[in-house]
C-alpha cells in the first residue's frame, strides 16, 4: 500500500515541483532497497490517483452530484444547500483559479421549504443561493463562460439597487413568475410580501442551480424575467437563458407595459 500511495502522491498536481518529486522517488527507492513488504491493496491507491487526475470540467459536473440526487428525492435542508454550493463553487472556482468560501446556511429547514408566492397566489418552491462579496457578475462570467453577456464582463455596466448578502431564497420556477404584470403592480406586490427586488447575480446563481436540478435554465426559450434590483443607465435589466447556457440580458424595454411572456423575480431574505 505504501508504494501505491507514493505513486498516487507523485501524480498529484501539488506535488509536481522537483523537490517533492525527488523526495517521493527517494522514499520509494529506500523502501525497495530495504525490501519492506507492501501487502496493501492496489485499488485504493488507484482510486485516489484517478480521482485526483480528473479534468476540472469533470470535477465541476460530479462535485455536487450527491446533493442533487438528494434534492430530487425531496431533501431541502440547510446542510444540503451548504454542501451543494460549497462543492459547486470549489469545482467551478478551481477552473478559473479562485477559491470561493460559502458560509453555512442559516435558514431552518421549515423556512427553506416554505414556498414563495406569486402575484396570483401560486405557491412556488424556492432555490437557496449564497451571495457573498467575492461572488460578482464578472466572476460568474468567468466561471460560466457560456453566458457570453456584456453584463458579466469585467467592465459590467450593471448597478444594483441593493447589496443584500447572505443566504437568499429565489423563485425556483423555470418560467418567469408574476407574468403579465406592470412595474407598479409588481413592486407593490413585492412590498406587501416583504420581498426584495431580484438582481442579476441571484438570477444567475439560481439558474445555474436550476440547470443542475432539472436540466433547464431559468426562462429557457419561453419567458423573460424583469430583475428590478439590477439596472443599466437607470433602466431595469430583463433576462433569459438559452438552452446551452447563454445569457440574454436587455435593458431598453418598458417595464410598465404588462406582457404575458414577461414576469418578475424577487428575493426573500431570512426574517
Amino acid at each position: 500500500m505504501v508504494q501505491e500511495r507514493l505513486r498516487a502522491a507523485k501524480g498529484l498536481p501539488e506535488n509536481q515541483d522537483p523537490t517533492r518529486q525527488f523526495a517521493i522517488n527517494q522514499a520509494s527507492r529506500l523502501l525497495r532497497v530495504a525490501r519492506v513488504k507492501d501487502p496493501g491493496p492496489k485499488d485504493s491507491a488507484d482510486r485516489i490517483s484517478r480521482t485526483r487526475s480528473r479534468a476540472p470540467e469533470q470535477e465541476s459536473q460530479e462535485a455536487p452530484r450527491r446533493t442533487i440526487a438528494e434534492y430530487k428525492q425531496g431533501v431541502s435542508t440547510p446542510e444540503l444547500w451548504t454542501t451543494y454550493w460549497q462543492d459547486k463553487f470549489q469545482a467551478d472556482g478551481r477552473r478559473i483559479g479562485i477559491n470561493l468560501e460559502v458560509p453555512d446556511c442559516d435558514w431552518t429547514e421549515e423556512e427553506i421549504k416554505r414556498p414563495m408566492v406569486d402575484i396570483r397566489g401560486e405557491r412556488i418552491d424556492g432555490i437557496m443561493v449564497p451571495v457573498v462579496s467575492s461572488i460578482t457578475l464578472p466572476v460568474l462570467g468567468r466561471m460560466y463562460p457560456a453566458m457570453q453577456s456584456r453584463t458579466v464582463r469585467e467592465d459590467s455596466p450593471v448597478v444594483d439597487t441593493h447589496n443584500t448578502q447572505g443566504w437568499i431564497k429565489v423563485y425556483g420556477a423555470g418560467n418567469a413568475p408574476n407574468c403579465n404584470t406592470g412595474q407598479a403592480e409588481a413592486e407593490k406586490f413585492a412590498g406587501e410580501k416583504g420581498y426584495l427586488p431580484g438582481r442579476e447575480i441571484t438570477y444567475i446563481l439560481g439558474s445555474q442551480a436550476k440547470k443542475d436540478f432539472s436540466n433547464e435554465y431559468f426562462d429557457q426559450g419561453a419567458t423573460w424575467s424583469w430583475l428590478p434590483g439590477s439596472q443599466i443607465d437607470g433602466r431595469l435589466v430583463n433576462a433569459s437563458f438559452y438552452p446551452r447556457g447563454r445569457l440574454h440580458a436587455l435593458w431598453h424595454l418598458n417595464p410598465d407595459i404588462p406582457d404575458q411572456s414577461y414576469g418578475w423575480r424577487f428575493e426573500e431574505v431570512k426574517k
